[in-house]
């Protein structure tokens, strides 16, 4: 039971570095997308917040969902860069970046996977999967 509780503070402790970021330079739904991801590592069966810095998880959970969801890019409209991330985090920009690999990999957070993104990114990713789809359908109906 004590090692449940440590998890559970470890988890808490996420969700205050993490809204605390997104309150100074992003938005709720970066909020609560970062509390979701937050929870889906904590559930793991083998959570992989048990290990390792609670300052570079909280960049790394960020930086996944930046990368994601464009937010390095200058036509977006919180545009964060990665270094931003870092500095405000007190952390280093390979390992984050590893650790934020590492968390795509673990939770499926590929371009595919709409559960991620932010509402003004979701066209994006309607128009990847269609245009996904009907490279597929076109791939098909050339066999024929």
């Amino acid at each position: 039971m004590p090692k449940q509780r440590e998890l559970k503070e470890k988890r808490n402790t996420l969700v205050s570095s993490t809204t605390r970021f997104c309150d100074e330079r992003l938005n709720d739904e970066y909020k609560e997308l970062c509390i979701h991801t937050i929870n889906k590592l904590y559930r793991k069966k083998q959570s992989p917040l048990e290990t390792g810095n609670l300052e570079i998880w909280a960049a790394a959970i960020v930086y996944s969902l930046g990368s994601t969801n464009q937010l390095f890019k200058k036509n977006n409209p919180f545009q964060v860069g990665p270094n931003t991330i870092t500095l405000h985090f007190k952390t280093s920009l390979r390992t984050v970046q590893q650790k934020a690999l590492e968390i795509k990999k673990i939770l499926k957070m590929t371009e595919d996977n709409e559960e991620f993104y932010v509402s003004a990114s979701k066209g994006k990713f309607y128009s990847a999967a269609m245009g996904k789809t009907l490279r597929m359908i076109l791939k098909n109906m050339s066999k024929k």
